[in-house]
Formats: C-alpha cells, structure tokens, sequence
C-alpha cells in the first residue's frame, strides 16, 4: 500500500513545504524544488526546452520573482494528489503522492531523523 499524507503544511518564510506520511516519513520540500519539478504541461514542455539546451552546451539560470517563491493555498485533489497555487496565480500543477514521494529529498522516517540527529550532539 503507497503511503499516505497525515499533515501537510506550507511554511513561505522559509519556502518549505512539509509532509508527514503514515508510514512515519517526514519530507521538507524547498518551494523552488516543488517549482522547478511542476508536472503541469507548460512547466514540462519548459524543462524539456530547458534540459535540450543544457545539452547544446548553453547554461540558463531561471530568475524567480518573489510570487514564484511563495504559495497562495494548497488543495488537495481527492485522496491521491495535491495542488499548489503559487502566489503569482500558477496553480496547473498537480503532485500526486508518487510524484512528491520521488521528490522527497529526505526520506528518513521520523525515528531515525531524531536518531541521526542526536547523535551528532
């Protein structure tokens, strides 16, 4: 069975995005990551634009405005996805629990995050 969300929470002063899991993972997600990895149709035909150039030798460095950065809401779409509505108005993306679970930059369960924390005291 694929885990499930039990808390969400968006944090703009820091420009995170966390997600408790049933199966006791915690996952922070830096906005611009969440951003960056948009499954809308706009944002993957940009990426794809983006990824071809990289391989033709030219480097491009996206500047973001403050908008782009921050959330507006979150929407959760039925029990299998969720939805971000960034505060410059762009909210097509999608994230369903398989996308945000591959985008976890973590994983740790939250057992061994405060294990692996106490012991570097």
């Amino acid at each position: 069975m694929r885990p499930r969300p039990t808390h969400i929470s968006a944090d703009n002063s820091r420009g995170l995005l966390t997600i408790r899991w049933d199966d006791h993972s915690e996952c922070e997600y830096p906005f611009i990551t969440l951003r960056t990895a948009c499954p809308c149709a706009e944002c993957r035909l940009r990426q794809k634009d983006r990824h071809s150039k990289s391989l033709s030798g030219e480097l491009e460095i996206p500047l973001h405005s403050v908008q782009v950065r921050k959330l507006e809401r979150l929407e959760m779409i039925g029990n299998y996805a969720l939805r971000l509505v960034w505060q410059d108005g762009h909210s097509y993306g999608i994230y369903t629990r398989d996308d945000l679970r591959e985008l976890c930059p973590q994983g740790q369960t939250m057992k061994e995050k405060t294990l692996s924390e106490s012991s570097v005291r």
